[in-house]
């Protein structure tokens, strides 16, 4: 049986070779920016946007529904670097958008 793979071109990783640190989480994204914290021990939360479109950026900034990269709601999870100087934030482009999230090692 072959290693399953997440990410498209860009960014494959091994499935075999990441850890959950935290359960997994699921949030209705609202007009209101919602900031992820960074757990110990972890080096990347697992992102993918169901029911609509979000938008995030990294450096604590607040991201709009015009502005900050775009996380679609038809790809798949993708892994962003994290650290303890990293702040994820999120925010919804339209009503309904639900971010499901999980810190990983």
């Amino acid at each position: 049986m072959g290693k399953r793979v997440l990410g498209g071109a860009a960014q494959r990783v091994e499935l075999d070779t990441i850890y959950p640190v935290d359960t997994h989480r699921s949030y209705t994204l609202g007009t209101i920016v919602h900031t992820l914290g960074v757990p110990k021990g972890a080096s990347y939360v697992l992102v993918q946007a169901l029911a609509g479109n979000a938008r995030y950026t990294l450096d604590g900034s607040a991201p709009t529904a015009a502005v900050g990269f775009q996380l679609v709601q038809s790809d798949p999870p993708i892994l962003i670097p994290i650290s303890a100087l990293t702040t994820v934030r999120f925010i919804r482009e339209a009503a309904g958008t639900i971010l499901e999230y999980q810190y990983v090692e």
